[in-house]
């Protein structure tokens, strides 16, 4: 994603921001800075509202032989490339939670975040499975234009430490293959995933 793409980019982040008061307010948001002041000034423009925190370490690197992904740069990519535009309501039910200690207490939050959007009868679905060792299955019900094919994209590693640096490719997307869509996903313990439906 350049920082020509500014649009995209404050679509990725109104994305974000549902995902952080819809599901789980103790979700902070972060961006990644880099050492190009047009890229900083529109970064702080489109998403400075948004942010809690601003990484200057950045989610690429730059090596002899190009560039390291780190895995916020393929969220960012998954985000701004499949969602759509248009944020829809929804209702959860029966969501599974994780409990343990943030900081300043213990917490209870949902282990799958969701966020839908659509454009005409296209959905795009950013589903983050939190559960570090366990797969979610998540249901889906359409009130009218059921989806009949889905795709979903599922960003994670080897471990929940897994991490991309020179010399050291731990974390992708597997775009998974077009297939009837049966009203249902499983998500891969600790995985952001895109699920498109058609």
């Amino acid at each position: 994603m350049g920082k020509d793409r500014v649009p995209t980019y404050d679509k990725v982040w109104r994305v974000e921001e549902s995902h952080r008061f819809g599901t789980d307010p103790t979700v902070e948001l972060s961006a990644a800075s880099i050492p190009d002041l047009d890229w900083n000034l529109n970064l702080l423009r489109t998403a400075g509202q948004y942010l809690d925190w601003i990484s200057v370490h950045g989610y690429w690197g730059n090596t002899e032989n190009g560039l390291v992904l780190r895995p916020q740069y393929f969220v960012f990519e998954l985000y701004a490339n499949l969602m759509k535009d248009t944020v829809l309501d929804l209702w959860k039910e029966d969501v599974p939670v994780l409990s343990g200690r943030v900081r300043d207490g213990d917490r209870t939050v949902d282990a799958v975040d969701i966020v839908v959007t659509a454009d005409g009868g296209a959905y795009a679905v950013a589903a983050v499975n939190k559960d570090p060792e366990a797969a979610q299955t998540v249901s889906f019900c359409f009130l009218e234009d059921t989806p009949r094919e889905m795709r979903v994209h599922t960003l994670n590693g080897p471990s929940v430490d897994a991490f991309n640096d020179v010399g050291r490719t731990e974390v992708g997307v597997d775009a998974g293959k077009g297939e009837p869509f049966a009203g249902s996903v499983t998500l891969a313990p600790h995985s952001v995933n895109v699920i498109e439906l058609r």
